[in-house]
C-alpha cells in the first residue's frame, strides 16, 4: 500500500480547496468585474454531520493516551532554555520544543474527528517529541546512530513477524476488510518511515536537527506498528467466531482492480486533463475545476489500487478500488455535462447554496447505503469534500465558480457510492462472477 491514508484524503481534500482561494484562471492581480461574495454564505449552507467511525470496534482513549505518555517523557528530556553554544540552534531547539508542547497540550482543541485519525495526531505528536529531544541529544555532542540502527531492526522483525500472521480473519470479507485496512495503513506507514530519509548523519553535532528529524521518522513508525497490533488484538477479541479471509480479499482485489482499468476506455482522452480537450475556453468556470479534479481522482485511485495489490495489501486494494470505480463514474458524468455545456455559466450566490443542498442531500443519502461501514469509508471522499467546502467559506472567500465545483464534485461522488458499494459487496462475495455496469452509477450534469 502506498499513500491512501486517511491524512492523505484529507490532504487532498484540500488541495482541491485551495483552489478555492486564488486558482481560479486568473492572475493574483487580476479580479473579475463583479465577484460574487461568497462570504455572505457563511452559517448559509446545508453541512453533513460526521458519521460514526466505519471501524467495527471502538477505538479505547488508552491507545492515544500511551503515544502522550510517551511524548510527555520525550519532552521532558528537553531542558527549557537548553545550554548550546551555538545561539540560533539553541533558539530553535526552544521554538521546536515549545510547537512540540503546544500541539500535545492542545490534543485536536476539540475536533470533530475519527477515533482512528484522533489516534494518528497522537502518533505524530509523539514523533515530534522525539525529533526534537534528539535533535537537543545530538547538539549537545550524544550520537543516537547507533542505538537508532538497533531500534530500526528491532522493529523491522516485529513488523514482519507481524505481517505473516496477518490473515484477514473475521466473520465476513465485508467486516474483513473494514477491520483490516487500518492495520495495512499503518503497517505501510511503518515500512515507510523506518528508513529515514534523510538518513541519521554521520556528525550529528553538526547537523542537530536531521539528526531529530530521523530519529522521529522512526519513533513515529515503531508507534504505528504498535497501534497496528492493538487494534488487530482488539477487534479480534471482540469479533464473532472469525475465520481467515485471505482467500476471498485476494481475488476480490485482483478483480476490482482489473475491473477498474478495463472500465476506463469510456474516458479515453480525459484521463490527463489538458487545456484544450473539449475545445472551448474553460477558465473561471466550474467545469475547469471539475475535471481536473475529477481526472486526478481517478488516476490516483487507480495508482493506489494497482500499488496496493502489488504490495498484497488487500483490503486496502479493496476499498482503493471501490473508490476508483466512484471516481471513474465522476469524471464519467463531469465528461458528459461539459460536452453538453454545463457547468461554465457564471454562478449566483443562489447557486452555490442550491448546490450545497444538492451535495449534502447526496452524501446523506449515500451514507445510508448498506453495509453502513463499507458505504461510509467508499463516501470518504464525498463527504470531506462537501465539509471542507462549507468550512472553507468561514475562513476565506473562495471564489464562487471553484466553491459551486466542489458542491457538485460532492454530490457526483456521493451518488456513485450505492452502486459501487454493492458491487464491491458482489466481489467479495462472488469473486469475479459480478459485472461492474458503469450506467448503473453514472449521472448525467
Amino acid at each position: 500500500m502506498t499513500g491512501s491514508t486517511r491524512r492523505d484524503l484529507l490532504a487532498a481534500c484540500g488541495a482541491g480547496l485551495a483552489g478555492l482561494a486564488g486558482c481560479s484562471g486568473l492572475s493574483p492581480f487580476e479580479e473579475r468585474e463583479e465577484r460574487v461574495d461568497t462570504g455572505r454564505l457563511d452559517g448559509d449552507l446545508a453541512t453533513v454531520a460526521l458519521p460514526a467511525s466505519p471501524y467495527p470496534v471502538s477505538v479505547p482513549a488508552s491507545l492515544g493516551q500511551r503515544h502522550r505518555e510517551r511524548a510527555r517523557e520525550l519532552l521532558d528530556g528537553v531542558p527549557d532554555s537548553p545550554s548550546i553554544p551555538n545561539a540560533a540552534v539553541a533558539q530553535k531547539l526552544v521554538e521546536e520544543r515549545d510547537r512540540a508542547e503546544n500541539s500535545l497540550e492542545s490534543d485536536g482543541d476539540g475536533r470533530e474527528e475519527w477515533p482512528l485519525n484522533r489516534l494518528d495526531g497522537h502518533r505524530y505528536d509523539r514523533s515530534e517529541a522525539a525529533r526534537v529531544r534528539s535533535a537537543y541529544r545530538a547538539a549537545v555532542g550524544e550520537d543516537d546512530g547507533d542505538p537508532l540502527r538497533e531500534y530500526r531492526r528491532t522493529v523491522a522483525a516485529s513488523r514482519g513477524a507481524f505481517e505473516g500472521d496477518l490473515a484477514y480473519r473475521a466473520s465476513d470479507p465485508v467486516t474483513a476488510v473494514l477491520a483490516h485496512e487500518p492495520v495495512e495503513e499503518l503497517l505501510a506507514e511503518c515500512r515507510e518511515t523506518n528508513q529515514p530519509t534523510p538518513p541519521y548523519p554521520d556528525d550529528p553535532r553538526t547537523e542537530p536537527f536531521r539528526a531529530g528529524e530521523a530519529v522521529g521518522t522512526v519513533e513515529r513508525g515503531a508507534a504505528a506498528l504498535g497501534d497496528a497490533r492493538r487494534l488487530r488484538e482488539r477487534y479480534l477479541r471482540a469479533a464473532s467466531d472469525p475465520t481467515p479471509q485471505w482467500d476471498r480479499l485476494a481475488v476480490a482485489a485482483e478483480s476490482l482492480e482489473r475491473a477498474l482499468r478495463f472500465s476506463q476506455d469510456r474516458v479515453e482522452g480525459y484521463r490527463d486533463p489538458g487545456p484544450d480537450v473539449f475545445e472551448r475556453d474553460l477558465d473561471g468556470t466550474a467545469a475547469r475545476r471539475l475535471y481536473a479534479d475529477a481526472a486526478r481522482d481517478l488516476r490516483t485511485r487507480t495508482e493506489e489500487t494497482e500499488a496496493a495489490v502489488d504490495d498484497a495489501d488487500f483490503a486496502t486494494a479493496v476499498l482503493d478500488a471501490g473508490q476508483g470505480l466512484v471516481a471513474l463514474e465522476v469524471l464519467t458524468a463531469v465528461v458528459m455535462g461539459i460536452r453538453d455545456g454545463e457547468y461554465q455559466g457564471d454562478p449566483s450566490l443562489s447557486t452555490v447554496r442550491s448546490s450545497a443542498e444538492a451535495s449534502a442531500a447526496a452524501v446523506e443519502s449515500a451514507l445510508g447505503t448498506e453495509p453502513r461501514g463499507l458505504a461510509v469509508r467508499l463516501c470518504e471522499p464525498a463527504l470531506f469534500t462537501h465539509r471542507y467546502a462549507v468550512r472553507s467559506v468561514a475562513r476565506y472567500e473562495p471564489d464562487a465558480a471553484e466553491l459551486l465545483a466542489e458542491f457538485r464534485r460532492a454530490e457526483l461522488l456521493a451518488s456513485a457510492v450505492p452502486a459501487a458499494t454493492a458491487f464491491v459487496v458482489e466481489r467479495l462475495r462472488d469473486g469475479e462472477t459480478a459485472q461492474w455496469d458503469g450506467d448503473a452509477t453514472r449521472r448525467s450534469g
